[in-house]
């Protein structure tokens, strides 16, 4: 706990999934964890979901004493797994890069879009949602039983099954689900960062997470309908009850349209991608130096994560590229136009087919503007 406590400053700024693998943390887990360990190995082995480790929680003697001796909740054990089963798949993270958040505010999502391409990059994987650099200015946040903390992320797991898992009769019905037909399992974990937070001790081992689990059974069904199914199930007086924060699932209901800008990009934008490699790097350098420099790149390596950075480098919000001049009277003055997510049919006759696409966003009136003129528009074919 000591060398826990000495993980400080821009350590704090890691995303949860990279504080779980620094060294003082993981024998941290490996020693509180050790009897369950072959359990939740075992769990993430059969691809269990959330509600699979809970119900199989139930009858497993160590967890039973862990849930009784801590007073773990559900909630605990679910984050646990989360946190389990991406070390366990070697999880990579995607970080978005501050370009593709200016350009994400100015682009819009048609709700008609097909649920398919609500979709991780991997299986399982982390979404980090602004770089560890700029996490202080993030506007997003984690209801995080109360402590609205700011958001760094999210896990997302994903599992398919042949017919629907064992689910509450309730639940089923709400969600209308079909128990016999084949389903798609989407985890989501939005995780809270420990900076803002004053006065916690052992700040870096902060796991708290607002979860998610989404069931698609129609892939072609528009993933707008299949969200509000979801928030009406999280809306239900009993479900609120039962977790006590009913501001809850209005914070998981913003963060999951940013994760939804997100994912669309990820699945139209493919070139956009940068492989960082600094946790990786700074390892090899470990192995080969002296052991006088080696506290040094310890150390270094307590602020370092491997990731991949989606999306552009800079972007200008399309509000900044206008410049403001005297008009004749009656004028409409130049005006953006947000861009959006959407769908377009291509091709013709059988071969017709729908594909995702980002339609750019666009000045209006543009030759008005003095300097420079925007870079080409993407109209949307009706």
């Amino acid at each position: 706990m000591q060398r826990i406590d000495e993980l400080k400053g821009e350590t704090l700024t890691l995303p949860l999934p990279r504080r779980m693998s620094l060294g003082p943390i993981l024998e941290y887990r490996n020693l509180f964890l050790s009897q369950a360990n072959p359990f939740i190995q075992f769990c993430c082995e059969q691809n269990d979901t959330l509600a699979h480790f809970i119900a199989r929680s139930r009858d497993n003697s160590t967890l039973q004493e862990l849930r009784s001796q801590f007073k773990f909740n559900d909630g605990a054990f679910r984050t646990m797994f989360l946190v389990s089963r991406h070390q366990y798949n070697n999880g990579p993270i995607y970080t978005v890069s501050e370009g593709l958040n200016s350009l994400l505010a100015d682009t819009k999502v048609r709700e008609n879009i097909p649920i398919r391409y609500f979709a991780p990059p991997m299986r399982n994987c982390y979404i980090e949602f602004a770089p560890a650099e700029k996490r202080s200015e993030s506007p997003f946040r984690v209801e995080g039983a109360g402590l609205k903390a700011i958001l760094e992320g999210c896990y997302l797991q994903e599992t398919s099954y042949d017919a629907l898992p064992p689910m509450a009769t309730e639940a089923r019905e709400l969600l209308e689900l079909d128990p016999h037909a084949k389903t798609r399992v989407l985890e989501v974990g939005f995780t809270a960062s420990p900076i803002g937070l004053p006065g916690r001790s052992s700040p870096a081992l902060l796991d708290t997470i607002d979860t998610l689990s989404i069931y698609i059974q129609d892939e072609d069904e528009p993933f707008g309908e299949v969200l509000r199914r979801h928030q009406q199930l999280n809306e239900h007086a009993d479900v609120i009850a039962n977790n006590g924060y009913k501001d809850l699932f209005q914070t998981l209901q913003s963060n999951t349209e940013q994760l939804s800008k997100i994912l669309f990009y990820l699945s139209v934008e493919r070139e956009e991608r940068r492989v960082v490699n600094e946790a990786a790097d700074l390892e090899k350098r470990l192995k080969s130096v002296a052991d006088k420099k080696k506290p040094k790149i310890e150390k270094m390596l307590t602020r370092a994560y491997d990731r991949i950075i989606v999306g552009p480098k800079s972007y200008t919000p399309i509000r900044d590229r206008i410049e403001s001049m005297s008009l004749p009277a009656g004028t409409k003055s130049p005006h953006y136009r947000a861009g959006y997510f959407g769908i377009r049919w291509m091709g013709s006759g059988t071969a017709k087919h729908a594909e995702l696409r980002r339609v750019k966003e666009a000045i209006i009136n543009e030759e008005l503007l003095k300097g420079e003129k925007p870079g080409a528009r993407d109209y949307e074919i009706r």
